[in-house]
């Protein structure tokens, strides 16, 4: 047996719609949803849209120094430069000293991402947005809540592809408020092969094996098939940015209320503790909001230096326990991220972070006897 990081099941199950759902709607009260081939591509609309209205010759969108590198092939796709900001000091979100000295006339946006639902600091980030002229964009590609979110931004991203919360193998969305109309959005989704790829990866079909290769019992061989894509952090170019089509909604509504439903548990806490006091630390938002403790993608820990992470995660490794480094560097050392990117680094706190951060799954899979595993497999393995 061998867990996941992630597993988020696909919903198999289709109801005939060409628009969200009355759930889907109210939990995004005041904001119009639409859908895109993929989160990134919904990033890249809301970049866009947001250079487009700051009207600078020169736009500049502020990014964290630790996240997926997505984030910066989105910037690029649409047309500004990404500004690199260091991450807090044994925190997730900025440090808001050097946010503050990055903000300048060609700040388009700020983007507000959220870490495996640990918060996104936008309560913070919004006023410091709006003094200096610019937009905020909650990127939630990570996280999902059953409920109505606060979501104070200008604009919200959200991701459907392969390990989010919500599971369709593609697609994402942008909410903005309704009567804020972009004023550029990409083109709808052409050409046969894209359509076919979009048609493949949203049928049962294609649900249904992956449900199956990210089963317990099976994703320990699966996880070494060629083309599931399972391997190193690397950044790649974005090249295209396509709106899906509404019929979309008839997969993507049940899902929603499929994950809705779903009962929200954080098998950890009864473990936590022994940990903290053995030096591994939970990872939290440097707004000092509490951790969402339900809907968490992952759990996010910090061990005390490169070397106790890496023993803690070969020990997982070995049994099987879905332990995971996450993207493993700070953006600007990730494979192939373009020079000019790696070139504002380094970014002491961002690689701090990449150094000791590693994460435990929290899926259905998670039983009570992986936490005791878990459990005595980390006591061993910190001494």
């Amino acid at each position: 047996m061998k867990l996941s990081p992630v597993r988020s099941p696909v919903c198999l199950r289709r109801q005939a719609a060409t628009g969200p759902s009355a759930a889907f709607a109210a939990d995004f009260q005041n904001l119009a949803l639409t859908l895109y081939d993929s989160g990134t591509a919904a990033l890249t609309t809301a970049i866009r849209d947001a250079v487009l209205r700051h009207r600078s010759a020169q736009p500049q969108v502020i990014l964290p120094a630790y996240g997926c590198p997505q984030l910066v092939s989105a910037c690029l796709y649409a047309g500004a430069q990404p500004r690199i900001v260091d991450v807090a000091a044994n925190q997730w979100g900025y440090d808001l000293t050097a946010l503050q000295r990055a903000l300048n006339p060609d700040t388009a946006a700020i983007v507000a991402a959220n870490l495996l639902g640990i918060g996104d600091q936008a309560a913070q980030l919004l006023p410091l947005a709006r003094d200096n002229g610019s937009l905020l964009i909650q990127d939630s590609a990570q996280h999902l809540p059953a409920q109505p979110g606060n979501w104070c931004g200008d604009y919200v991203v959200l991701s459907f592809g392969r390990g989010k919360p919500l599971n369709l193998l593609r697609g994402g969305a942008l909410a903005i408020p309704a009567q804020t109309p972009l004023r550029e959005d990409a083109p709808l989704l052409t050409g046969a092969r894209a359509r076919l790829r979009q048609a493949a990866l949203g049928s049962r079909a294609a649900g249904l094996a992956f449900n199956v290769i990210t089963h317990p019992r099976v994703f320990g061989p699966a996880s070494h098939l060629p083309g599931l894509g399972l391997g190193a952090t690397t950044y790649d170019a974005l090249t295209q940015a396509t709106r899906l089509p509404p019929s979309t909604w008839s997969q993507l509504n049940p899902a929603y209320a499929a994950y809705a439903r779903r009962e929200a548990v954080f098998p950890w806490d009864a473990v936590l503790p022994g940990w903290q006091e053995r030096g591994l630390t939970e990872l939290t938002c440097a707004d000092h909001t509490a951790p969402t403790r339900h809907r968490r993608l992952r759990l996010a820990l910090l061990a005390p230096n490169r070397v106790t992470r890496d023993t803690l995660l070969a020990a997982l490794d070995r049994e099987g326990l879905g332990g995971s480094a996450m993207y493993g560097v700070a953006i600007d050392a990730i494979a192939n991220i373009p020079p000019p990117i790696r070139a504002q680094g380094p970014f002491p706190n961002a690689a701090h972070l990449a150094d000791r951060l590693l994460t435990l799954p929290t899926h259905a899979a998670v039983t009570p006897q992986v936490v005791a595993q878990t459990d005595a497999c980390l006591r061993r393995a910190l001494g």
